[in-house]
């Protein structure tokens, strides 16, 4: 927050869009300059707005009179040509930390004096159990050994770091310093990847006649962990959450409305908090909504909650923007 009310251009990358919620949630309620969020968990139409407004404010154009926060997930880690003066972001692989990093200091321009070198600054766990991160990449090797070298770094020069830092990391060779468990879960990952590899390769070469075009297969086929679930937000009503009817449409607009007011959410919300909605021709799960008054909907079932400025978020996690009730005297 003191970096950007001096006039810095901060961008914080988390992991994960609940992380990234909270954060935001929090600064927004503290700091004394605009704080932005973007992640995955919008709707389409939510989405293209707010990159837009990302692009405005944070990219080669931005006019940059103020100082900023944005606070997002991997989904500017490609693709979008935005420039801060100092980046923030949770550990991740070596080479997706690289193109983290290609959003600092991306263009030649005058920065202030305590922003004149790039610098960036990794969050990482306590320990060598990374938790949901290593859910998210799959092979805790690839966490540790990222963090074993910036911790002996104090600078990354580039471009000779895409050699000296990616092919060690992605090496199979064990290191001399590498835990046993980091070391353990490497090998349960690489089993994992080996019986998906085979199972795809069975599925794919099975004889026709034998290939039933069961969700099971075919999810096989298409996927290597889970896939996100597709969830439309409408009213109790059956109309979407802007009024729109889009029984009133035809074809072809009903389709590309109904995927401008998609939003997508994790596979795990199926079992807890998206269990039980009703799902359409198309797979996508019907969420009805209703307006709490609060420029928030929130799910029949009080599970789940939506904002154009938080996106789809837990109940508890939307709540965090609630300011708290006095106790009683």
């Amino acid at each position: 927050m003191d970096a950007a009310e001096s006039g810095a251009l901060v961008g914080i990358v988390m992991n994960t869009v609940d992380d990234a919620q909270q954060l935001w949630i929090q600064l927004h309620k503290n700091a004394q300059v605009p704080v932005d969020l973007f992640h995955a968990r919008f709707r389409l139409r939510d989405r293209q707005r707010i990159e837009q407004r990302v692009i405005e404010h944070y990219g080669r154009e931005a006019e940059r009179t103020q100082g900023r926060i944005l606070v997002a997930t991997q989904v500017i880690e490609q693709s979008l040509d935005l420039d801060f003066d100092w980046l923030i972001t949770q550990l991740c692989p070596v080479d997706l930390l690289f193109q983290r990093l290609g959003r600092l200091h991306r263009h030649s321009r005058k920065r202030l004096d305590d922003f004149r070198v790039p610098a960036c600054t990794v969050l990482s766990v306590e320990t060598d159990d990374y938790g949901l991160h290593e859910l998210i990449y799959g092979d805790a090797r690839l966490l540790w050994r990222t963090e074993f070298l910036l911790a002996r770094h104090k600078q990354i020069h580039f471009p000779a770091a895409y050699r000296e830092w990616i092919e060690p990391v992605y090496g199979e060779a064990p290191w001399d310093d590498e835990p046993e468990s980091v070391y353990g879960k490497h090998l349960a990952w690489r089993d994992d990847q080996s019986a998906a590899e085979k199972k795809a390769h069975r599925l794919t070469t099975m004889n026709l006649s034998k290939f039933r075009d069961d969700e099971e297969r075919l999810t096989s086929l298409t996927r290597d962990g889970e896939m996100s679930l597709s969830v439309l937000l409408i009213r109790e009503d059956g109309r979407l959450l802007d009024g729109e009817d889009p029984d009133q449409m035809d074809e072809y607009t009903k389709a590309e409305t109904l995927m401008l007011n998609t939003v997508p959410a994790p596979h795990s919300w199926g079992d807890k908090q998206l269990a039980g909605h009703v799902r359409d021709e198309d797979g996508r799960i019907r969420l009805k909504m209703h307006d709490d008054g609060q420029q928030r909907w929130s799910s029949l079932d009080g599970g789940v909650c939506y904002t154009t400025e938080l996106g789809l978020a837990k109940a508890e996690t939307a709540g965090l923007m609630d300011p708290p009730t006095e106790a009683p005297r």
